[in-house]
């Protein structure tokens, strides 16, 4: 299981995210070949901000498993969740991992409102009943007999890829605590959560940021 990797697609925001980007690097390239174009320079570092923090906030955000890790990628950081720590997962606006009595929020999966309103009308199911957690089993027998890409080509015919997530990374996290803690290679590192900054995207927005204010006041 160590060397075992299993991306997850991020749903929505993404063709934004290129349109936010090509928009901003089409300011920025205007400027760079032609100085004379009248394009304000405030206006050209506002640009580069945009460009920056839209890649950051659309296309950044990623979800994955490597090995015994939960991998949530989002916009200024990258939380390592060992699997094992992980009590409950709830795919909806957001995905939101609970260890520990804390909460871990990624974009990167989300669900419909469409999808949750479905969910929710469902006869035998009470607002919020989206929620998974490992006392609780969902729909394991589904998750592990789908993969990853069938069950998102299956997707389109009306099944909710957010709820295969939400269910498969818990079925991920049952089995890793089912392993006893004497086979993890790794069991030190498995103890806490990790959380790592994004510095370039984060020095990227402040130095942008900064410089577009310096350069409207000083106009």
């Amino acid at each position: 299981m160590a060397d075992h990797v299993e991306k997850f697609a991020p749903t929505g925001g993404r063709l934004l995210g290129m349109l936010a980007i090509a928009l901003g690097l089409g300011v920025v390239l205007l400027w760079l070949v032609d100085e004379r174009s009248g394009v304000a320079p405030w206006f050209v570092m506002l640009a580069a901000f945009w460009t920056v923090a839209a890649w950051a906030a659309f296309l950044r955000p990623r979800l994955a498993v490597h090995g015994r890790h939960l991998v949530m990628r989002g916009m200024i950081d990258t939380v390592r969740i060992p699997l094992r720590m992980i009590d409950s997962v709830a795919v909806r606006q957001v995905t939101a991992v609970g260890v520990a009595g804390k909460r871990y929020v990624s974009p990167a999966v989300s669900r419909s409102r469409r999808d949750l309103a479905r969910q929710d009308a469902a006869p035998g199911r009470s607002r919020g009943s989206s929620q998974g957690t490992l006392a609780f089993g969902g729909i394991f027998k589904l998750a592990a007999e789908e993969g990853n890409r069938s069950y998102a080509a299956d997707s389109a015919s009306g099944a909710s890829y957010g709820l295969f997530v939400q269910e498969r990374v818990l079925l991920l996290a049952k089995d890793a605590q089912q392993t006893p803690a004497v086979e993890h290679d790794d069991a030190p590192a498995e103890d806490r959560v990790v959380r790592i900054l994004a510095w370039p995207e984060i020095v990227g927005m402040a130095v942008t940021g900064i410089a577009t204010v310096l350069l409207i006041i000083l106009r």
